[in-house]
């Protein structure tokens, strides 16, 4: 970890703590005005997704589009925004995928995870979308997001990249 990540996860916890101490908001509201928000929702059916991937119904499928990224340069304080579309599909129609998604971002060799999270999801089209604000002093560069979504039998990574100017 380099110093500016060391010094932003300092000020962070720092934060977190005077803010939960002096009862001003809680921690999650602290945390998600920081490091930002991330929702997922059904966008397509399993029908309607079966039918645009042309799915035969033989094995279970995970299917996970490139990720959009924006705004492609950043600069410190700016929020950033993935989106990304994914979609599982399994020949039993009423089954649900217990999924595992974990998203990091990266600069050289130093990597943050900036989300971990396992669900049940039901089959059909989704979108995640996360958004974060950038520290305001963050190194400029080119960053990468690594997203990895993983199901019991499938698993996908996808790559995307935004640029952080002074």
């Amino acid at each position: 970890m380099n110093y500016a990540s060391e010094k932003f996860l300092a000020l962070l916890i720092a934060v977190l703590l005077q803010i939960s101490i002096s009862g001003c908001a809680t921690i999650q509201e602290v945390w998600e005005r920081i490091m930002g928000r991330q929702f997922e929702k059904e966008i397509r059916t399993r029908e309607e997704a079966a039918k645009s991937y042309g799915y035969k119904g033989l094995t279970d499928e995970l299917i996970v589009e490139p990720p959009t990224i924006t705004p492609h340069v950043a600069g410190p304080g700016d929020k950033v925004k993935q989106e990304l579309k994914f979609t599982l599909l399994s020949p039993q129609e009423e089954r649900r995928f217990k999924v595992t998604k974990i998203i990091d971002i990266s600069i050289g060799r130093d990597t943050i995870e900036l989300e971990r999270k396992k669900s049940e999801m039901t089959q059909g089209t989704h979108i995640s979308i996360l958004q974060f604000v950038l520290p305001r002093d963050i190194e400029p560069g080119e960053y990468k997001i690594t997203t990895s979504i993983s199901t019991d039998k499938r698993r996908k990574i996808v790559y995307g990249s935004f640029k952080v100017k002074k």
